[in-house]
């Protein structure tokens, strides 16, 4: 079990304007080169494939939008009508 990495040539180089993100996500290893933290956690199976056993954190996409879970229970924790 694991932190899920990716490389290869279509992973991007970093991101745009943002040097302290991509300094927490992209990492140079000695053997593989550039590689990318997914965020994922993940488990390989002796059949050559990946098995997903969830996230880090507590984000999720919807359509193609990354969506952080505790952004949206600190706004619904703004209205008065909701306790917890």
């Amino acid at each position: 079990k694991g932190e899920i990495y990716i490389g290869g040539k279509g992973v991007a180089s970093g991101y745009k304007k943002d040097k302290e993100k991509t300094q927490k996500a992209f990492i140079d290893h000695d053997e593989l080169g550039r590689i990318y933290r997914t965020g994922d956690y993940g488990k390989l199976k002796r059949e050559g494939y990946v098995e997903f056993l969830g996230r880090v954190d507590t984000q999720v996409k919807i359509q193609g939008h990354r969506i952080e879970l505790g952004e949206i229970e600190a706004r619904i924790k703004e209205n008065s009508m909701v306790k917890d």
